[in-house]
């Protein structure tokens, strides 16, 4: 890591030294063409004690920058950096990296010159739900446990283009629809999850028989492909949201999602995500705020037929289900304290008994309490407690996470 460290460190000190230079010229020339640079660095490192042990833990931890075992953990450190084109289009780039990996989490070219639609071409997060493409912005230390299950723990992205269209209504509402490949490997409810073994049009994929057959799949589906092949296999994205404020101290936001896309299961079989989320913004007084926020989704993932020496299957279709609520409430300038509810389930299983040991089916829920404290605007320490309960694991586990975070830059970064 220590290369990663020095090399982020050089890029922020050039970066500073171009928008220093990039700032006089402007003031000086007062040139609106010349592009802008405005980046933002983040980073969450946490210690936690538990109960059960590490093994444990990272099956009921299942977010990629959620803290994972006893001890250090060093969650995320991201770097994000927007090149303003003009004054409406920019180039967005935001890498990431924890303990153990280092990659691009988002490249794309976003523009609102043909207002009222704003385009977006690159690589990027899905917008399905209010925390899929921003889940570092959540003052929790982990993520929801729905959404790692879901849309799985990176978030789901991937290449394509966006649309979005700003309604000429009354108040702020705005719909977008996106087409992205279904095969970027965060697409885990999709075409990005497990291992295929030879051709793609081969049946035979890795198995694990230790007490019944399971396959590399959701829910232990075989795997039957792993690329799109025609237009349909795309991830189709549409997203509504309605912002409403009925008085200065209140504000409603209200999403609708969905996404469709092909998935592994069966040469023609797809996946449907549904979702609704809910936030609620109170402001008591000048420093008192009062923030609600709830999601739910679902999943219907299809099984297409499918039969070898071990197992014949018949079509299919599982369904998981699950919503998160949770309340923050800032109760003086440098202080919040929260509480979160975590909740999953699903339908049924391919083979009797399998959902109950699956750690991405079966039924769990969670119960966190937060306490959070900025002495510093870009400094952050959050004390957290969870409370797990899983059908997979025998062990109620109860840890504690002290994590602090940061971020600090030049300008602002969606």
């Amino acid at each position: 890591m220590k290369p990663l460290f020095i090399f982020l460190g050089l890029l922020l000190h050039s970066m500073n030294i171009y928008a220093d230079e990039q700032h006089k010229h402007d003031h000086e020339n007062k040139a609106k063409d010349t592009p802008a640079l405005r980046w933002n660095m983040q980073g969450l490192m946490s210690v936690g004690t538990s109960n059960v042990e590490n093994d444990i833990l990272m099956s009921l931890q299942k977010g990629t920058h959620d803290p994972q075992k006893s001890g250090f953990n060093l969650q995320h450190i991201g770097l994000s950096v927007d090149f303003m084109i003009d004054s409406s289009t920019k180039l967005a780039v935001a890498l990431q990296a924890n303990d153990e990996e280092f990659g691009l989490e988002q490249l794309y070219l976003k523009t609102d010159h043909y207002q009222p639609i704003t385009l977006k071409v690159g690589y990027f997060a899905s917008a399905f739900g209010r925390l899929n493409a921003d889940h570092h912005g959540n003052f929790w230390l982990d993520y929801p446990v729905i959404n790692a299950r879901l849309l799985g723990g990176e978030g789901t992205r991937g290449m394509g283009i966006e649309l979005a269209h700003q309604l000429p209504v009354n108040w702020s509402s705005q719909i977008s629809f996106s087409i992205q490949n279904a095969d970027d490997e965060t697409a885990i409810s999709f075409l990005g999850e497990g291992h295929s073994h030879g051709d793609d049009d081969q049946d035979h994929q890795h198995i694990n028989t230790e007490e019944y057959p399971f396959y590399d799949g959701v829910g232990g589906t075989p795997i039957v492909r792993t690329k799109s092949s025609q237009i349909s296999d795309f991830l189709y994205t549409l997203r509504s949201t309605q912002q409403w404020q009925p008085s200065s101290s209140l504000t409603v936001n209200w999403g609708l999602s969905g996404m469709r896309g092909a998935n592994r299961a069966g040469k023609n079989s797809k996946t449907y995500l549904y979702g609704t989320d809910l936030t609620v913004i109170i402001h008591l007084t000048p420093t008192h705020t009062l923030t609600w926020q709830s999601e739910w989704m679902q999943r219907h993932f299809q099984v297409g037929a499918y039969q070898d020496d071990i197992m014949t299957i018949k079509n299919n279709t599982l369904k998981d289900s699950g919503f998160y609520s949770q309340l923050l409430y800032q109760f003086h300038p440098q202080w919040k304290i929260g509480l979160r509810y975590d909740d999953a389930t699903g339908d049924h299983a391919l083979f009797y008994g399998q959902r109950t040991q699956d750690e991405l089916r079966s039924d769990r829920y969670r119960i966190s309490s937060l306490l959070t404290w900025s002495p510093w605007r870009p400094l952050t320490f959050h004390l957290q407690h969870n409370y797990d309960v899983a059908d997979f694991t025998d062990k109620k586990a109860s840890t504690v996470w002290l994590g602090a975070s940061w971020t600090w830059g030049m300008g602002h970064h969606e």
